[in-house]
């Protein structure tokens, strides 16, 4: 008899013990250091035609998976975040699309394919990605441009620009300017 209230008594107390840690939230909290508490992400893109600015230079979405390309980085497995993408859109940009492409038309060709964009580095915190792109066809529109990752184009901010239609030879000029603070 002495087993077997051995037996129920470590039943009841390892079923107490699974019952308590089932309710604690394992969940990491974000811990910060500095006075604000936050990160802030700043962008600004600005896209020149033929060396003329098509207009004011705009703010971006940074999407989902451009916030987990964030945490990749910061753990060290993320590749570069230097391809810009060009496109026509036509639809609202939401936080959780995944390409360009997402929301309209994504240029594959004509001069306007997706590529690795210049990087600069601008001082802490801050740095460019640029990159010039050559019209090879005709009347081909463009309002649209998204930075991606190099290694498998993971999308990581994208915006809307005024709509301008490109010729052969036209260079369209797309600048990122990313800030953290």
């Amino acid at each position: 008899m002495k087993t077997e209230n051995k037996i129920i008594s470590l039943v009841i107390i390892s079923l107490l013990v699974v019952g308590f840690a089932v309710g604690l939230n394992l969940s990491p909290t974000p811990v910060s250091t500095d006075s604000s508490g936050t990160i802030n992400y700043g962008s600004v893109v600005c896209v020149y035609k033929n060396g003329i600015l098509v207009s004011p230079c705009t703010h971006n979405l940074l999407v989902n998976k451009g916030k987990d390309l964030v945490a990749l980085a910061v753990n060290g497995t993320a590749a570069t975040i230097t391809q810009i993408a060009v496109g026509n859109n036509t639809a609202t940009q939401l936080v959780t699309d995944t390409s360009l492409a997402t929301q309209g038309t994504e240029w594959a060709e004509c001069g306007l394919a997706k590529a690795t964009g210049t990087y600069v580095y601008r001082g802490v915190g801050a740095w460019n990605v640029t990159k010039a792109f050559t019209s090879s066809c005709d009347n081909i529109g463009v309002n649209a441009t998204a930075l991606q990752n190099t290694a498998d184009s993971v999308l990581f901010a994208e915006t809307t620009f005024t709509s301008t239609t490109l010729q052969t030879n036209d260079i369209l000029n797309v600048t990122w300017g990313i800030y953290i603070s």
